[in-house]
């Protein structure tokens, strides 16, 4: 919750270190799919908790069995595009074994809070299209998205006394004034 959506799908292999329990940010992902490298005070370590780690170290073994079996479909059948996994490895892969494009993450974390009944949509359009099949499009919708994910951790970090300072240095903010113009207008005085 500490990272942005662009830093959390630039993770490679490489910047999870397992033996000092540790998440570097290093870049972020632009929309070209490219990994910008991170800008003068974002680049951090990140703490990682045993049950992140659990769950990261279990999912490193699954890329690594399935990278080299990847294949892109095409009406002309199917190629394998898959490569040995290394170290520079994306940890949110796509089917191809590439960064996962943002917009691609936001519609299935929408989807994943819909389903868990965390989210909705508001508007369904219904039509039948030239060849008489059922469309629907969703669209309105209203619920957490990665955004307010991690603006409830800065929330809840300054709500919790947390000084300004460390707050400053999870979310990669250059000024503290930052953290605080965005986050502790939410949070009552103490």
């Amino acid at each position: 919750e500490h990272i942005r959506l662009g830093e959390a799908l630039a993770l490679r292999a490489c910047d999870l270190d397992f033996e000092n329990d540790a998440i570097y940010i290093r870049g972020t992902l632009d929309k070209h799919g490219k990994i910008v490298p991170a800008k003068a005070g974002s680049e951090r370590a990140l703490a990682m908790g045993s049950f992140l780690k659990g769950l990261l170290l279990a999912w490193v073994e699954v890329q690594k069995a399935e990278f080299p079996h990847l294949v892109r479909e095409w009406d002309g059948g199917k190629a394998p595009c898959g490569k040995e996994w290394d170290e520079t490895a994306p940890v949110c892969s796509s089917h191809y074994g590439t960064h996962i494009n943002a917009d691609n993450f936001s519609k299935w974390m929408r989807a994943l809070m819909i389903e868990r009944g965390l989210g909705e949509y508001t508007v369904h359009e219904k039509w039948l299209d030239s060849r008489g099949i059922l469309r629907v499009k969703h669209s309105g919708y209203v619920g957490p998205s990665y955004k307010s994910l991690r603006s409830f951790g800065a929330t809840y970090l300054v709500g919790a006394n947390v000084d300004v300072k460390t707050a400053q240095a999870h979310f990669g903010h250059r000024r503290s004034s930052t953290t605080l113009e965005i986050y502790a207008e939410k949070v009552p005085a103490h």
